[in-house]
C-alpha cells in the first residue's frame, strides 16, 4: 500500500545537500599571511601556495619581496637562495617526485643551498639532508669561557668523546619561571655550578654542599634564550648542560 511517510523521507534523502560554503583553513591562513608586512610572513606565504600546488601565485609572492621591503646586501642573498629553494620545491613536485628521494644534480643543488646560508633556505636544505641521510647535524654547545687555555681545550675535547657521567640533571627544560639542578657526586669533594648565557657570561655561581642536593633557581626575570649549567669539580668542568628559558 501506499505510505506517504515513507515516500517524503526517501524524497528527503535523495533531495541534494548543499555544500558547505565555509572556506578552507588555508584560505584564512593565507588571507593572514597576505596582510602581515614582515619578510617571513611572506616567505611563509609563498611556501603555502606551493603546497596547494599554486606555483605561480607563489612565485609572484616571491618577486614582489624586493620591491616591497628594503634589503640589506646580507637579506638580498638569503632572499635569492629563497628562491632558488622554492623552485627547487616546484622542480620536484611538478616531476612528481619525492623530496627525499632527489637524483644527484638534484641533491648538490640541494647542497648549494645549503651553503650559501645559515637561515632560512638554508636551515631547510640542511634539515632536508639530513631527513634523507646525505649528512649528520650536531648541535654545538657555547663554551668561550672553556677555552683560555690549550690544556682547558685538550680537557673538554676528552670530555665531549666521553660517557655523560650523569653527576647532574636538570629539569623542567625547557622552562619559564624556575629550574631546579640536582646533583650527585661520588664523594665529598670541592664543586660548584655555574650557569652561563649563551655569550659566556656566568649568570648563577653556586657552591655545593654535600654529596648530593637539590637547587631551585627562579629565572623568572632572566632573559629567555640558551643557557648552560656548568658542573665543575677542582676547578675543571666535568659535566655541562643546556637548557632554554622561554616566556
Amino acid at each position: 500500500g501506499y505510505d506517504a511517510s515513507t515516500t517524503r523521507i526517501v524524497v528527503i534523502l535523495d533531495a541534494p545537500q548543499p555544500k558547505p560554503k565555509f572556506p578552507a583553513s588555508t584560505d584564512s591562513l593565507i588571507d593572514l599571511l597576505a596582510n602581515v608586512n614582515t619578510l617571513n610572513a611572506q616567505y611563509q606565504l609563498a611556501l603555502l601556495h606551493l603546497n596547494r600546488s599554486e606555483y605561480n601565485l607563489g612565485s609572484n609572492v616571491l618577486s614582489n619581496i624586493p620591491s616591497i621591503f628594503t634589503l640589506t646586501a646580507y637579506e638580498l642573498t638569503t632572499h635569492q637562495n629563497m628562491v632558488d629553494y622554492y623552485d627547487w620545491l616546484v622542480a620536484i613536485k611538478q616531476n612528481q617526485g619525492n623530496i627525499l628521494y632527489p637524483d644527484s644534480t638534484q641533491q648538490q643543488q640541494l647542497w648549494d643551498i645549503a651553503a650559501a646560508d645559515s637561515s632560512g633556505a638554508g636551515i631547510y636544505a640542511r634539515n632536508l639532508l639530513v631527513a634523507m641521510g646525505a649528512t649528520t647535524y650536531s648541535e654545538p654547545i657555547v663554551l668561550p669561557d672553556i677555552y683560555k687555555s690549550t690544556r682547558a681545550m685538550e680537557d673538554y675535547d676528552k670530555l665531549l668523546h666521553t660517557d655523560s657521567p650523569n653527576f647532574l640533571k636538570l629539569f623542567p627544560n625547557p622552562t619559564k619561571d624556575y629550574v631546579i639542578l640536582e646533583y650527585k657526586l661520588e664523594t665529598d669533594v670541592l664543586a660548584n655550578i655555574s650557569i652561563n648565557d649563551i655569550n659566556g657570561i656566568t649568570i648563577k655561581a653556586i657552591e655545593t654542599k654535600g654529596q648530593q642536593d637539590q637547587i631551585t633557581l627562579i629565572t623568572s626575570d632572566w632573559k629567555p634564550g640558551i643557557y648552560i649549567a656548568n658542573l665543575k669539580i677542582s676547578g675543571k668542568i666535568v659535566e655541562s648542560i643546556k637548557f632554554t628559558i622561554v616566556k
